[in-house]
């Protein structure tokens, strides 16, 4: 056997401190690159992703960790080309509808979706390769479907063959589709008549309290052409000299109730009921069993911001079954719950939605998950 020609590799003079790779200060998120064979050192600046922080430093330190004397990116090429594709991943996520703000928010969908739209791109088959050569140094904390979606090879491939809609299928979307928009119209009208009463002065306001907060919302809506965005009289500080009494009132609660509310002592799962003996979906006088997400229909329910971390999770959940059913039978069992709880988190600002979906507990997710399965439900 011969050996091979050549030098063993110099060791580092003694003291020798290894020179810093990744700058996280002063909101900086920088990698430096120092190429295997020598030559200029080349800094990768990643705090332009548009994403979360939080993973634009986890996108960071993986790629550090890629580019170390440990990883397998050694040449500035390598390098320039793995931080692209981290970049396009980070665009990708942030053109989602809903994009993650953590890697634990992380899912196989979101490796999907960014290989779907990818498709006819030269380089596709070795990008995923690519990703998880990378993403293997970051720090613990992704999604495990993430991270299980990752360690697979290619898309995942649809054996089951495409098919249209029967007959009777499409016959039962269209009649949905009718019904809504004949509700849609009759819910125009009805906003149009009242907006005409509230204008003409015929809405009594302390005779019709909500009637009457439901036309200034509407004068509002038609003279702005967008919905309130601040606190309570829209544009006017909050006045806390209003009573207990009115705020019940304009609630249609009474004051006991109302504290009892605020005080979490009337929760269920995705809000308080304040009359669990008059649900509609039981008979008169006998405590309600129908399911939770039917809370979202009753008029004996009321959420509040302390509901807010399980009425996200449910949305989220809701909104992932997507991936596990076909879209009708998603539409039919789901879109009415999604419609409302998208209409209860539109009440909330953006930015504390984006928050609460950011510190969601395990604990929250797992009662938003029980909720969805069932398994919180009397019957």
């Amino acid at each position: 056997m011969t050996r091979a020609a050549g030098r063993p590799a110099a060791l580092p003079k003694p003291g020798y401190q290894a020179p810093q790779r990744l700058f996280l200060d002063d909101e900086k998120c920088l990698v430096r690159f120092f190429p295997e064979r020598g030559g200029p050192a080349v800094d990768y600046d990643f705090a332009a992703f548009p994403v979360a922080r939080e993973l634009v430093v986890w996108m960071a330190t993986a790629f550090a960790g890629s580019t170390a004397p440990a990883g397998r990116r050694r040449t500035t090429s390598s390098a320039t080309s793995a931080f692209g594709l981290l970049r396009r991943f980070a665009q990708h996520l942030a053109s989602l509808n809903r994009p993650p703000v953590s890697p634990a928010q992380l899912r196989a969908a979101h490796l999907e979706s960014f290989m779907l739209a990818r498709l006819g791109t030269p380089n596709l088959n070795r990008e995923l390769p690519t990703l998880r050569s990378v993403l293997r140094f970051a720090p613990d904390g992704a999604g495990q479907d993430f991270l299980a979606r990752l360690a697979r090879k290619g898309l995942e491939r649809n054996s089951t063959p495409a098919a249209s809609y029967t007959t009777a299928e499409f016959d039962r979307i269209t009649t949905a589709a009718r019904t809504q928009l004949r509700r849609a119209a009759d819910r125009i009208l009805a906003g149009r008549e009242l907006l005409a009463r509230w204008r003409a002065g015929r809405i009594d306001r302390e005779a019709e309290p909500r009637a009457w907060k439901h036309g200034e919302l509407l004068d509002h809506v038609d003279r702005q052409g967008d919905v309130p965005r601040k606190d309570t009289r829209w544009g006017r500080q909050p006045d806390h000299r209003i009573s207990p009494e009115t705020v019940a009132r304009r609630h249609s609660l009474d004051p006991a109730t109302l504290k009892k509310l605020l005080a979490g002592e009337l929760d269920t799962v995705l809000g308080g009921c304040t009359d669990h003996l008059a649900s509609p979906h039981s008979p008169a006088g006998e405590p309600c069993r129908a399911s939770f997400l039917l809370c979202l229909s009753c008029p004996c329910a009321r959420a509040t911001p302390a509901h807010l971390p399980v009425l996200v999770a449910v949305h989220e959940g809701l909104e992932a079954r997507k991936q596990e059913m076909t879209p009708l039978r998603w539409a039919e069992r789901f879109a009415g719950p999604v419609a409302q709880l998208a209409d209860l988190l539109a009440a909330f600002p953006t930015a504390m939605i984006a928050t609460t979906r950011a510190e969601l507990t395990a604990e929250q997710r797992a009662l938003a998950e029980r909720c969805l399965t069932r398994g919180l439900d009397l019957t």
